[in-house]
Order: structure tokens, then C-alpha cells, then sequence
């Protein structure tokens, strides 16, 4: 596995909990430009992120939540 990922973009989809969430920690650990989604607020992971050395323009994050029937 590669162990460096500085500057490599990364994109982590259910990034607001579980497994999405420590995907999103380990790979700002490596130093990944990370894009982040989730269905709940994004605060807290971009928050951690941060702490773990992302910087504002390696981090986008969006909030989304598909309902049933959206892609009728």
C-alpha cells in the first residue's frame, strides 16, 4: 500500500461516521487533499482533519442526502 499520499486527492463518501470517518483520518494523516461527503454535518471530521495537518485548500467537504424516488 502506498504510504505517502501527499498530494494525491482522496474522496471519502459517509465521511460523518464510521468507517467513512476513520477513512477520512487516516488519510489526512498521509497528507491526501481530501473531498469529503456525508449526510450529517461535516464539522467535526473536517474539524479532526484539520488537526491532523489538512490545510483549507487540500479540504472541500459537501453535505448531500439522496431521498427514494430522487432519481425518478
Amino acid at each position: 500500500m502506498v504510504e505517502d499520499f501527499d498530494g494525491k486527492v482522496v474522496i471519502v463518501t459517509g465521511a460523518t461516521s464510521g468507517i467513512g470517518f476513520a477513512t477520512a483520518l487516516a488519510f489526512a494523516e498521509k497528507g491526501a487533499r481530501l473531498i469529503l461527503s456525508g449526510r450529517a454535518s461535516l464539522d467535526p471530521i473536517v474539524s479532526q482533519c484539520r488537526t491532523l495537518g489538512a490545510r483549507a485548500g487540500s479540504l472541500a467537504a459537501f453535505g448531500a442526502q439522496l431521498r427514494a424516488g430522487y432519481w425518478r
